[in-house]
């Protein structure tokens, strides 16, 4: 408040997965901790990260690596300003500023923010080095983690978080190959994108699983999708933009639309969306989702997952599902159940209370 900032965020490192997490804030919305993650080098914040340098922004939105996080309610503040928190040479994760009106950051303001920063890194090593001695000294009972059974079936395996960061990053930049270029490579992609969702419903309802295959054979009618296909060719013809590009802009339009509705049904649909954003970017060559490579059968834990990561998990492999969000009537849990795979959804705080490796008893 001395220094006029509107809002102050701790971003912290969660190591097991190599991701920021919002951890506190005021001036956020509260409904926002916890929620909130970003990969290294997503947005300012994970710039700061990255780098482990301050990063100053007098107008944040103009700046490249600027990335709007909705449920933040951030949209109304203009400058921002972040220091990395160290610890013996470490990073811990992130404090940041931001204003409402457009900020000249001087160099006192950095400085005391650098100070703060190297003081709550301090706190924050502290209390984790007395958590630590508390666990080892206190022996307790395995904890008890609630969420709502989806799938039935019982399950004990080591836990593999599987971090959807890097599902939705912006494809990398491409120079743009000329409009005729552009629009026959999106529609060799289409034509790709749709064969795949079809021989994919096609595998399940050959398994009479026919819900599940309805929920898949759906990726093929939004593939067919003409409005969607003209919007994103109009982003080419007009814009200049590279095929997957103009994939990635037009899908994020339509996500931000879906998840700013009053529906729950739309905002489930979110998520069928992204993986129809992932089939058309990976058929134009760009690298998406998370690759899990484990010995031994393995319990899945997430944010969330797509249907069709869950119809492309292996159940010889993967022996449960845990996430911390999702509904008993959501396409994954769906699918899930289609494939006999024990599932728990909607567990709170699920990513920062259990680590990689922990070993989970699941009650679906």
């Amino acid at each position: 408040r001395r220094l006029d900032f509107d809002v102050c965020s701790l971003y912290l490192l969660d190591r097991s997965i190599g991701e920021l997490f919002l951890a506190a804030t005021y001036g956020l919305a509260p409904e926002s901790v916890g929620r909130v993650r970003m990969a290294l080098g997503v947005g300012l914040t994970g710039c700061v990260a990255k780098t482990e340098r301050p990063v100053f922004v007098g107008e944040a939105q103009k700046d490249p690596h600027f990335k709007f996080f909705p449920e933040t309610g951030e949209e109304r503040f203009l400058s921002f300003g972040g220091v990395p928190l160290l610890r013996h040479g470490e990073l811990v994760g992130v404090l940041t500023v931001q204003t409402e009106s457009v900020h000249t950051f001087h160099s006192n303001d950095i400085v005391l923010l650098q100070a703060v920063a190297n003081q709550v890194a301090g706190i924050i090593d502290l209390s984790r080095l007395l958590a630590a001695q508390k666990r080892a000294a206190t022996p307790s009972a395995p904890d008890c983690l609630l969420g709502l059974g989806t799938s039935a079936g019982i399950a004990r395996g080591r836990a593999v978080v599987l971090g959807q960061a890097s599902m939705l990053l912006p494809p990398p930049s491409e120079p743009f190959q000329g409009v005729e270029a552009e629009l026959g490579r999106i529609e060799r992609a289409f034509r790709k994108a749709i064969q795949a969702a079809e021989k994919k419903a096609e595998r399940f309802r050959a398994a009479e699983s026919n819900e599940a295959a309805a929920i898949l054979g759906a990726h093929a009618f939004i593939l067919r999708d003409p409005g969607l296909r003209a919007r994103i060719e109009d982003r080419v013809t007009g814009g200049g933009a590279s095929a997957a590009r103009a994939v990635d802009e037009t899908f994020r339009e339509t996500i931000r639309a879906f998840e700013a509705r009053d529906s729950r049904g739309l905002r489930e649909k979110v998520h069928d969306l992204l993986d129809v954003r992932m089939q058309i970017l990976s058929k134009l060559g760009v690298a998406v989702g998370v690759d899990v490579a484990e010995d031994e059968p393995y319990v899945v834990m997430a944010e969330f997952l797509t249907p069709a990561q869950t119809a492309d998990l292996d159940p010889e492999r993967v022996i449960a599902i845990v996430t911390e969000h999702g509904s008993e009537t959501s396409h994954s849990s769906i699918l899930a159940r289609s494939r006999g795979i024990p599932a728990v959804v909607a567990v709170p705080d699920l990513l920062q209370r259990v680590r990689r490796g922990d070993v989970l008893l699941v009650d679906g």
